[in-house]
């Protein structure tokens, strides 16, 4: 595609993301206020609404001032909380455009017209769904939802470029300088960081893969098994067929958070839902949550079965340093002594789940409500360091199968030293 083309195609599917994103938003909350219609409530407020939690998908902070909620009077606080299905719906986009812009010759002309509709159409939208009650903070509302959107494109086209560039097939110019690039600096990096990498970044994030896998099933089975406290919190809201609809589909919004939250349950670190409250599988201790039906289904633990909980991410990094052993042939070739590569390949699989654990558990933790509200999630720096306890002696360990060489490399090695 020429400059024109990438730059117009670039543009146009910013403007269908925007539009479909919101729409997605704006159709059922539209329905219930068309079918549950409220005389006080102008469909206005509906179409704030959608573009409000628009800009929390992105990252965006909200202020809420000061007034009665559920009759309750409540001071003026922040909403700062990604509902991350839908941050991960965003990004999916992201991706989808990236790919798409390495069809023409040159990747900027598509990233600039990325940035300039997102940025116009937020600055608009943040002007126009500003409210006395409920606002976005106004920088915030311009920029970060521009930055977050076309960082994801440019790091998707990069990607994709580069993978194109080889296997020899021509790719878009700033792919193949990045490719060349990356080819001279491999050159220039320690021998020891080029043959640890690729297995430690696999084991490490396969930890964090089956952890959250194995979090995500343990949600399903308690919410097959509490339904009835499920149900008896949707009853307790009193909500229509409709509104129960809606609030199904904002749950599910949140289910990658819940899952994430699980998983650091999984650790014994646990999670909190407000300031002074704690779950985790050596105990729990809640105050008043929020009324979502999901958390009926939270994991409830004590003593005895926390004990066995913990020992979930202990076999996860067991299985993942083992399946690993197929990809640590230059660990296992350039390491002078089976202790040096095993305590190397350990050290780093630990560091890689820890700094990879905290990111999410930062990412799915914020501020939702008034008061104790304000902190809800998990601590990433707790997270990352225990998990970075936990894993690196279990990665360690087993690295001692995984880097010791095989026979047929000691005797190679031995011929090269003569």
């Amino acid at each position: 595609m020429s400059r024109r083309l990438t730059f117009l195609l670039g543009a146009f599917e910013a403007l269908f993301v925007i539009a479909f994103t919101i729409g997605g938003v704006l159709l059922p909350l539209s329905l219930v206020w068309l079918i549950e219609n409220d005389p006080s409530v102008s469909w206005l407020t509906t179409f704030k609404t959608s573009v409000d939690i628009w800009f929390v998908a992105h990252g965006t902070t909200l202020t809420v001032a000061g007034g009665h909620i559920a009759g309750l009077a409540t001071p003026t606080f922040f909403v700062h909380f990604l509902p991350l299905g839908a941050s991960i719906g965003l990004g999916l986009f992201a991706v989808r455009i990236g790919r798409r812009l390495t069809r023409g010759l040159d990747l900027w002309p598509g990233w600039l017209s990325v940035g300039l509709v997102y940025l116009a159409v937020s600055f608009g939208l943040g002007a126009a769904a500003r409210d006395k009650h409920i606002w976005a903070v106004t920088w915030q509302a311009t920029y970060l939802p521009t930055l977050l959107f076309t960082s994801i494109v440019i790091a998707a086209s990069l990607i994709r470029g580069v993978a194109i560039a080889r296997t020899g097939e021509p790719a878009p110019r700033e792919s193949a300088a990045l490719n060349a690039w990356l080819e001279r600096s491999a050159e220039r990096v320690h021998w020891s960081v080029r043959a640890v990498w690729s297995p430690a970044w696999r084991a490490g994030t396969a930890v964090l893969t089956m952890l959250l896998g194995l979090s995500a099933l343990v949600i399903g089975t308690l919410v097959a098994f509490n339904w009835i406290d499920v149900i008896r919190l949707y009853e307790a809201l009193q909500v229509s067929l409709l509104g129960g609809l809606v609030l199904t589909i904002a749950q599910l919004a949140l289910l990658p958070n819940l899952t994430i939250w699980v998983a650091s349950w999984f650790t014994g670190v646990g999670f909190h839902i407000g300031s002074g409250s704690s779950i985790s599988p050596l105990g729990t201790q809640t105050g008043p949550v929020p009324v979502l039906p999901i958390l009926g289904a939270l994991p409830i633990g004590d003593f005895a079965f926390g004990t066995i909980a913990v020992v979930v991410p202990l076999l996860a990094t067991f299985a993942a340093t083992i399946l690993v052993r197929r990809h640590a042939e230059q660990v296992r070739w350039e390491f002078a002594s089976p202790f040096s590569a095993a305590l190397t390949l350990g050290i780093a699989i630990g560091a890689i789940a820890a700094a990879e654990g905290g990111i999410l558990a930062a990412l799915a933790s914020g501020a939702l409500g008034p008061g104790r509200l304000q902190d809800i999630g998990v601590n990433p720096w707790m997270f990352a360091l225990v998990l970075l306890i936990e894993v690196t002696p279990v990665a360690v360990a087993t690295a001692f199968y995984t880097a010791k060489p095989e026979a047929d490399q000691l005797f190679k090695r031995a011929d090269k030293l003569d």
